[in-house]
């Protein structure tokens, strides 16, 4: 018998096969489901779907009419996180139709060198040529040079904000995150949260260990004991330490 998600996923591929026709070149799968990390409580359902030729409005609509249907009636509906390129935007940064919480809205979304890593080496097919065999050029440095400009723009910025870390999402996101960007760049692979939380953990400094802990237990479920200023705090700390670790081009040190 099928697991759940399984079925669903072949539902996707069924809807939109027949909604969009032979315009659908390939449907693949990459994020967690990718990295053999997939969370069945908490993590979303990363998508690219390769078309021949751009979205037109018409199908934009009955797009986002079905997802917002697969939302209604799925149990993963609402955690797909998927766009919907043409063969020529592979590999580029450019605004595209994309799925989110059971909407679909045109903009940027996950076109990145980190994404197109993903697809091109642990991108799972569900429909047509294999990831691995699409026309997609994507070298790591290109992935490095993702990580550094995440570190230096969005996160330096965040970090300076008074009450960035003040939500437990928020603390757990940046943790996680951090953890990914770390052991990603010293592995050379782009890895999982909770992978990357793990080798962060055995070779970061002791004091950011509670957080690392706390992280860890959220992201089973629990909650995070700590209380909310002293949690802030230490997150902030962390993540300048990281952001100043990261300062070098070549290489992320230890924290």
């Amino acid at each position: 018998m099928k697991e759940p998600l399984d079925l669903f996923l072949m539902r996707y591929v069924d809807e939109i096969t027949a909604m969009l026709g032979e315009k659908v070149y390939g449907m693949y799968v990459y994020g967690s489901i990718a990295l053999e990390a997939f969370d069945e409580a908490h993590s979303d359902i990363d998508i690219v779907v390769v078309v021949k030729h751009d979205i037109t409005k018409p199908q934009a609509k009955q797009l986002a009419k079905l997802h917002k249907r697969l939302a209604r009636e799925e149990r993963y509906g609402n955690r797909l996180d998927g766009m919907f390129i043409t063969l020529e935007q592979l590999g580029r940064d450019e605004a595209c139709y994309y799925t989110y919480e059971g909407t679909v809205k045109f903009g940027k979304w996950d076109t990145n060198a980190i994404t197109w890593w993903l697809l091109k080496h642990k991108g799972v097919t569900l429909y047509g040529p294999f990831a691995q065999s699409l026309p997609l050029e994507v070298e790591w440095s290109h992935v490095q040079a993702t990580l550094q400009y995440n570190l230096h723009s969005y996160w330096a910025t965040k970090t300076r904000k008074p009450f960035a870390f003040w939500r437990t999402e928020d603390v757990v996101f940046a943790v996680t995150t951090m953890a990914r960007i770390y052991a990603s760049y010293v592995k050379q692979e782009i890895v999982s949260k909770k992978e990357a939380l793990q080798w962060l953990a055995q070779h970061a400094r002791t004091e950011w260990q509670p957080l690392f802990v706390e992280v860890e237990d959220k992201l089973q479920g629990g909650k995070l004991p700590f209380a909310r200023c002293a949690r802030m705090r230490l997150c902030r700390n962390f993540m300048k330490q990281a952001l100043k670790g990261a300062t070098n081009d070549q290489s992320l040190i230890v924290l």
